[in-house]
């Protein structure tokens, strides 16, 4: 992404000089000077409505296209709850795993318990323990070292950590045909690991990605983009092949207000549909003022049609100036009621904060 700083001294300009062109073209033959300058006098007396940055991109430091989750093989917070009462007489239980393992507290150290109480790892030089999947323990000693185990029922077994494999990961379509690597897909294919299918979901065309490549601050071991409908997904893998997906990207917000900037994607595919819905709602007027120096250089910025051929970036000022730039080199101001961006504002709000609870 480009520096915020200049984004947004090219969207001042831009809109400074979209308030010229339209002074320019809005003035008929007619027309008189005094006129014109009534129309300014009038248009700049529209007291601004109040507007702030909304509440949910106060702590979204930057865009990050794997946020809305659609689904996840393996949650923590589900695996690993804390006991509603303490099942042991001489132990301090602080959590349970799968509804059979317990996690007990010895000072600042911590051991393991299996449902009779019988002790599996003593708690002596262990720092922490965690669920990484939904059958696997990683155990932090106090010498700096870690360890994970593999659960079975109520047993553990310490188990080494293979490189990450691709190849376990396959697209099989009806037919029996296993299709992996890189190639899109054609039609009705469903997602497997290890030979078993994962996630109920028929998807029409896939393509493997490199993850370095995705705009994220997650990791992942593995990352496809796949389309189910006319909706598209990431699938993405972890180290320990959890798989975690989220719905993709549609469209990109950048805004400045009130001396705040911040960013997002628009990860919803009906979501966008409204937004693209709203944005041609707003319609066109005809007004002679400037940029309002009261708007301190606010903007929020719009890109458009991100997944497809049609692409555009869409940016409006808090009094309805908007300048609006094509794929194909088009550029072309409009001016909308004032009260459009504000509408704006309150639909990122209650709308797109909905995408980022995952």
């Amino acid at each position: 992404m480009i520096s915020k700083r200049l984004l947004a001294a090219a969207v001042c300009s831009a809109l400074v000089l979209a308030g010229c062109t339209s002074k320019s073209n809005s003035k008929k033959p007619e027309e008189s000077s005094t006129q014109s300058e009534s129309a300014v006098k009038k248009d700049t007396s529209v007291k601004m409505k109040k507007y702030e940055l909304p509440a949910f991109l106060e702590d979204q430091k930057k865009a990050d296209v794997l946020s809305n989750v659609v689904y996840k093989s393996f949650d923590p917070a589900v695996l690993m709850v804390e006991p509603e009462k303490q099942p042991f007489e001489n132990y301090k239980c602080t959590a349970c795993f799968k509804d059979s393992l317990y996690i007990y507290s010895d000072g600042e150290n911590y051991g393991l318990l299996n449902s009779a109480g019988e002790e599996l790892l003593p708690a002596e030089g262990v720092t922490r323990i965690t669920a990484v999947s939904a059958d696997m323990l990683r155990v932090s000693r106090d010498n700096g070292t870690t360890v994970y185990y593999r659960v079975t029922g109520e047993q553990i077994n310490e188990e080494k950590i293979a490189a990450f494999d691709v190849g376990r990961i396959s697209f099989e379509q009806p037919s029996g045909l296993i299709t992996t690597g890189s190639d899109d897909g054609s039609a009705g294919f469903l997602l497997f690991l290890d030979g078993v299918q994962i996630y109920d979901t028929e998807w029409v065309s896939y393509m493997k990605l490199d993850p370095a490549a995705l705009d994220t601050s997650k990791s992942c071991e593995a990352v496809f983009k796949a389309s189910a409908g006319s909706a598209n997904y990431y699938i993405t893998f972890d180290k320990f092949y959890n798989v975690t997906i989220y719905e993709c990207e549609y469209g990109a917000i950048r805004m400045q207000l009130r001396g705040k900037e911040a960013e997002c994607y628009v990860l919803n595919q009906e979501h966008y549909k409204d937004l693209c819905t709203l944005i041609g709602s707003f319609g066109s007027e005809n007004r002679s003022a400037r940029v309002s120096a009261e708007a301190d250089n606010d903007y929020i910025q719009l890109t458009l049609g991100m997944s497809s051929d049609d692409r555009k970036t869409v940016t409006i000022s808090p009094d309805g100036f908007c300048f609006t730039e094509t794929a194909d080199g088009g550029k072309f101001f409009n001016v909308m009621d004032p009260q459009t961006f504000t509408d704006l504002v309150s639909w990122i709000d209650g709308t797109l904060s909905t995408e980022y609870k995952g």
